[in-house]
Formats: structure tokens, C-alpha cells, sequence
């Protein structure tokens, strides 16, 4: 296939004529465009410089790279979740109709950028992907960097007993005993779970949200009144 037949010109078109054809077949079988397409596209791109330089009156370069011009970088924010924010992980976006999968460090910062190569504006090459880091809300959970904030609901029996309960970290769920008598607001630590920055791990702090308990029970009423109470 002659090279005007693959770009769809004329034998005789001009330079201008192939680069305006070249620019709309990069936009439509760029591989960023259309995964799987890298042979038929490097075919679109010898045909284009070999159309240039029939234009030009000479012959066909071997290895010659068109002269197209470099795409450029597109910018957008990004709410990461505020678990991925602290442990890590991948969150999906889209860009120029494709789904990308941009994996996120552990501990990333509110504000950070994130680059994501080629997947910019169309051009040789093609730009970047700037994503600017925005943290998601959470309901039990907040950052306070290096540190980690969250509550731990518990029943009034759980909080008289001292018992051991168990609460959701953003590392998974971890057990937390506690101190006989805990009252509402009272904190606790547990060391190393937080930020997890290289050597240096921040701390999870555990705020206790008292249960009340459903009211209607007699029993639960004449124990109390009976109950010695503190300040």
C-alpha cells in the first residue's frame, strides 16, 4: 500500500494537506486512544513521513520521526479515600475517555501531585497527567499526620468491665482493652499505627464514644439506682 493510500490523500497532496491528515488519525489511532493499536499506528506514522518528504521532493527517510508537535500536560485534582490516602493503594480516573489505574503512595499528603506519563494531551510524545491530591472524608477516621484520629464505640457494660473490644484501623481491625471505668472521651494509643512514613510510623489515637443502652429495661433502671456514680 502506497503511503497516500494508508493516510486516505491524494498522491499530489501538499505538506499542509498530510499534517491536517496526520493530526486527525493520530486522534483517532493513537494507542492512548485505541489500546492494541501500536502496529497499525507505526504504519500511519511511516506513511506520514514518507508523505512529507514526497512533498518536499525527495526520498522516503528509513528511520526519520515525524515532526509532530510534543502534547501537553493536562491538570485535574484527585479525591483519593482516606484509607488509600494513609496505607497506599490504586484509584481509577479517566482521561480522554479511558479509564487509568494511578497507584498512590502510602502516606500521601493532601496537595501532592501525582504524575501519570503519556496519558496527556495527544502529540509526539504525548503530555502527562498531573493529579493534585484531594483526601476523602471518612466517618470514624481523620488525619492529624504523622498521627491517625479515630473513635471506637462501646457499650456502657464494656467501658464498666474493661472489657476487650475490637476496632477498625486503616491497617485492618485490631483489639484494644480497656481501662475499667472508661468513661466518654477518654483516649487511648496504639503505637505504630498511623502514617507509616519509612522508619518513622505515627501513632493511632482512639477516642471512646459510649453506647447508651436502649431504655425500657427495669432491671438495667434498678441497678442503677443502686450504682455508686463518680464526678
Amino acid at each position: 500500500m502506497q503511503w497516500f493510500e494508508r493516510l486516505g490523500v491524494p498522491s499530489t497532496a501538499s505538506r499542509d494537506q498530510i499534517k491536517k491528515r496526520f493530526r486527525q488519525l493520530t486522534a483517532e489511532l493513537h494507542p492512548d486512544v485505541k489500546p492494541g493499536g501500536e502496529e497499525l499506528y507505526r504504519r500511519i506514522v511511516e506513511a506520514y513521513t514518507a508523505g512529507l518528504a514526497a512533498a518536499r521532493g525527495q526520498a522516503p527517510p528509513s528511520s526519520r520521526r515525524p515532526n509532530v508537535a510534543p502534547g501537553g500536560n493536562l491538570w485535574r485534582q484527585v479525591v483519593v479515600p482516606l484509607r488509600t490516602s494513609i496505607v497506599g493503594g490504586v484509584v481509577e480516573v479517566e482521561t480522554r475517555g479511558q479509564r487509568v489505574n494511578v497507584r498512590v503512595p502510602a502516606g500521601v499528603a493532601q496537595g501532592v501531585r501525582l504524575r501519570v506519563t503519556g496519558h496527556g494531551e495527544l502529540g509526539d510524545p504525548p503530555g502527562d497527567l498531573i493529579l493534585e491530591v484531594v483526601h476523602g472524608d471518612h466517618p470514624s477516621w481523620m488525619r492529624n499526620d504523622p498521627d491517625v484520629l479515630c473513635s471506637a464505640r462501646v457499650t456502657w457494660l464494656e467501658a464498666y468491665r474493661g472489657d476487650a473490644v475490637q476496632i477498625e484501623t486503616p491497617w485492618g481491625p485490631r483489639w484494644i482493652t480497656l481501662p475499667s471505668g472508661t468513661r466518654e472521651g477518654d483516649r487511648m494509643t496504639l503505637t505504630g499505627h498511623g502514617l507509616r512514613n519509612g522508619q518513622r510510623h505515627g501513632d493511632l489515637r482512639v477516642a471512646v464514644r459510649l453506647i447508651p443502652p436502649v431504655p425500657g429495661s427495669r432491671a438495667l433502671e434498678e441497678a442503677l439506682a443502686g450504682a455508686t456514680f463518680r464526678n
